[in-house]
């Protein structure tokens, strides 16, 4: 069993939890014993593909805690991440009478952990929650940092709010039942986390490959670890994304006025690179997903990296960057990129002359 915490102290926005690594749930209720935590009654949310699952055995190992435990089931899928189940919810701890100090778990990937934190967040204005992430993509990302929230009509995580859990436990056998697009959707996140954050850790990612879609456990580990920290750091620095701090929003603005004239640009070249990924790899006919998350996520990310001024030679940079990985398509596209953006390749001195100005270059 491996541990890292994650933890800020001294202003307003305090917290501390462990993440922690396993290869089963058998540690599970040792873990949530050491929280200590007041409750006599524990709700696990999840959906109607991972309660087929790990519902039961999750049950089993938490009902010696607690003086009951209740299970809350939705049907799998985004459709489901809105605020009629978390009505639903809410009925549901209502009528089992959850008071305030009792607590939440979130049994399953992004959708379920997202759904039951803004619950927690808001139910009695507030209850503990824990997180039993299930999927790569939740594991790598979205079960550390304590963003929670639902969708409202056809607006992604419109609603929601900053509320951590006490703990995040991974069971990394779980990856196993994932299927090819679920696994490859995570994988996007941790190239992405790579490309942008760690070179060196984007290096051993790809030399390590093979290893990771055999899904062997150590290497899968050590992999999702490193994606942890990585966030751990950011959450830890600014966990509210410079929501609060005015600093950030000043050069969040800058940011925005130097990149609205090549943004346009950019996406286009965007979405033929990707559909050329697509089109020329296996990777891309196997995992839809995995070119279109590295490409446009990755790279355009890249434009609004808080460690320097990214611009389009930097762009260009990170494009190089995958020259081990999709050759043939890199060769190709760099003589479009150019041609492209050779006006904005001109200008990138002049906008370096603007940060100055403001006096908002990000450190």
């Amino acid at each position: 069993m491996k541990t890292l915490t994650v933890k800020r102290e001294g202003t307003s926005t305090e917290f501390s939890y462990e993440i922690v690594w396993d290869g089963s749930y058998e540690r599970l209720a040792g873990c949530v014993e050491n929280l200590k935590l007041p409750a006599k009654k524990a709700c696990i949310v999840t959906d109607s593909t991972v309660s087929e699952l790990y519902l039961e055995e999750v049950k089993n190992v938490l009902s010696p805690l607690f003086e009951t435990v209740t299970a809350f089931v939705f049907p799998a899928g985004e459709a489901s991440k809105n605020l009629d189940t978390v009505k639903d919810l809410y009925t549901h701890l209502i009528e089992n009478h959850f008071e305030r100090k009792d607590i939440l778990f979130a049994l399953g990937g992004g959708v379920v952990g997202d759904l039951t934190g803004y619950a927690a967040a808001t139910y009695l204005r507030g209850i503990d929650f824990i997180q039993l992430p299930t999927t790569l993509l939740a594991q790598v990302d979205s079960s550390v940092g304590g963003k929670t929230g639902v969708d409202f009509d056809q607006y992604k995580n419109m609603v929601g709010a900053f509320h951590h859990p006490r703990l995040v436990y991974m069971n990394m056998a779980t990856l196993k039942s994932l299927n090819g697009e679920q696994f490859a959707c995570g994988m996007g996140e941790v190239l992405k986390t790579g490309l942008i954050r760690d070179e060196k850790f984007y290096i051993w990612t790809i030399n390590h490959m093979s290893e990771i879609e055999e899904r062997i456990e150590p290497v899968l580990t050590k992999m999702i670890q490193k994606c942890c920290d990585i966030k751990r750091q950011v959450v830890e620095n600014d966990p509210t994304e410079g929501i609060s701090s005015p600093k950030i929003e000043k050069r969040t603005g800058a940011k925005m006025m130097y990149s609205s004239f090549i943004k346009r640009k950019m996406m286009e070249f965007i979405t033929d690179i990707t559909s050329e990924y697509k089109r020329v790899y296996e990777i891309g006919a196997r995992y839809p997903d995995v070119s279109l998350t590295i490409v446009q996520q990755a790279f355009s990310n890249a434009l609004f990296d808080n460690r320097k001024d990214v611009n389009v030679i930097d762009f260009r940079k990170a494009i190089m960057n995958t020259k081990n990985v999709y050759p043939d398509v890199i060769k190709k596209s760099l003589p479009t990129f150019d041609e492209t953006f050779k006006d904005e390749i001109s200008q990138v001195s002049e906008t370096r002359v603007v940060y100055e100005s403001l006096d908002t270059r990000p450190e």
